[in-house]
């Protein structure tokens, strides 16, 4: 109890210690911001993006498109076991059907070849997944 500062063993041991008082919580002092986790899978993403379009397995509007739905997911909190991680969900592809001035169809059809696309890449060695 005198280690963790408790009780009257601890006061007597350490009497400055013991009558400290706790002004600002630690947990108010860390700015709020994307966990690390969230950072890397975004670079992580960041980057097979970029490498299939330096391969030329992607162009840039169709990465584009990836990301929309990544987003739209992400807003509406799709469930992950569906449509190709619930990006081809038909609420998501509603979503970004008007950004992409796109018929939902079209939409999974396109993404579904990026997707085919980059997993083929990263299949050969080509793009680390």
């Amino acid at each position: 109890m005198a280690e963790l500062g408790v009780g009257d063993l601890a006061k007597r041991r350490d009497e400055a210690w013991a009558m400290t008082v706790l002004v600002d919580a630690f947990a108010e002092s860390i700015p709020a911001g994307p966990l690390d986790d969230e950072v890397a899978d975004r670079e992580v993403l960041a980057d097979l993006l970029q490498r299939g379009i330096d391969s030329g397995k992607l162009v840039e509007s169709v990465r584009d498109l990836l990301l929309d739905l990544a987003h739209a997911a992400e807003q509406i909190d799709a469930p992950g076991r569906r449509g190709r991680g619930g990006l081809m969900t038909p609420s998501v592809t509603q979503l970004v059907k008007e950004a992409q001035a796109m018929s939902s169809r079209s939409i999974r059809r396109r993404a579904a070849g990026a997707i085919k696309a980059i997993r083929e890449e990263a299949e050969h060695g080509r793009l680390a997944m």
